[in-house]
């Protein structure tokens, strides 16, 4: 395999000719090589629009030379669309701040750029990938406002495929509302009801859950992106934030917005807790469904066998 030399503040190092990222990427990739598991491609997206987003409004506001920044947008947009997906090496277990994945993608948008602009693969002129790719931001601000998009771009494909479900139980609640069978509490027997009514609990209960996902929206709108370090929104622009926002609402056709306060929106990942709290009821939903769909359909001979389900 063909390597070639990349350097940065602790020396030279060794990098793979085919390889887009530079010399910070490949020293997370050799300091954090703890799973098999790397960015997914769903953050790839969001991270590299957020890069297409700032190079953007970089060059809207005349903060440098446009030609570089529409080798940045190119590049960026090129991995939005899913193009390297295997240029993003850096474990999902790293800093806690999530630098390298924000270097990796800083690395590899410069790296593609200064093949676009015709310098070759890799390398830092003339597109930097800290000067230009990551100009006007920070890890800090970067990374919360990708987890954002990336929780938002999941929600808009899970919730539907939710209310689906529920759909389909609510068309069995009605076909079945006059199969009488007995109830049980505790396993015991109790008092009559349909089938259509246990099908109706199930295709409420899935409601419900994606209704809750749903009342996290607002707050995943929010986005720390020109907060920089710490929030103190040093060395951005002050259009940045707001600029920002609205083409990366342009790219993902939701609502994004600059958050409230930067301060909390980099300190804290409350949102993220809240999401998770949602996600957790309607695991436990499912399971509790699946659970009585097996137990309804126990036997074949000595279990209840009240309904059938066929073999996937």
């Amino acid at each position: 395999m063909t390597s070639r030399t990349e350097s940065d503040s602790m020396g030279n190092i060794q990098i793979s000719a085919d390889a887009y990222w530079g010399a910070q990427t490949e020293r997370a990739r050799l300091n954090f090589g703890i799973s098999p598991y790397t960015m997914p491609l769903v953050f790839q997206k969001a991270l590299a629009s957020v890069k297409e987003a700032a190079a953007q409004v970089h060059k809207d506001l005349g903060l440098g030379d446009a030609k570089l920044y529409e080798a940045v947008i190119l590049a960026a947009q090129e991995v939005r669309e899913g193009k390297h997906p295997l240029q993003f090496p850096v474990d999902v277990f790293q800093t806690g701040s999530g630098t390298s994945w924000n270097m990796n993608m800083n690395e590899v948008i410069a790296g593609r750029a200064n093949e676009i602009l015709g310098a070759g693969r890799g390398g830092k002129s003339p597109v930097h990938p800290n000067d230009l790719v990551n100009q006007g931001q920070s890890s800090n601000d970067v990374i919360p406002s990708t987890l954002n998009i990336s929780n938002i771009v999941g929600l808009k494909t899970l919730i539907p495929e939710v209310r689906r479900l529920s759909a389909a139980f609510g068309e069995k609640a009605v076909l079945w509302k006059n199969q009488v069978k007995i109830g049980r509490t505790h396993l015991q027997d109790a008092v009559p009801l349909s089938l259509g009514a246990e099908m109706s609990a199930f295709s409420r209960q899935l409601h419900l859950a994606a209704d809750r996902l749903e009342t996290v929206f607002p707050r995943l709108r929010e986005l720390a992106l020109g907060g920089t370090a710490l929030g103190t929104g040093i060395n951005t622009h002050p259009e940045f934030a707001p600029r920002a926002a609205q083409k990366l609402s342009q790219i993902w056709g939701e609502t994004l917005i600059p958050a409230e306060n930067f301060y909390e929106a980099i300190a804290a990942r409350d949102v993220q807790t809240e999401l998770m709290g949602a996600l957790n009821v309607l695991a436990v939903a499912l399971m509790k469904i699946a659970n009585d769909l097996r137990l309804l359909s126990s036997g074949p001979r000595c279990g209840l066998g009240e309904i059938f389900l066929p073999s996937l």
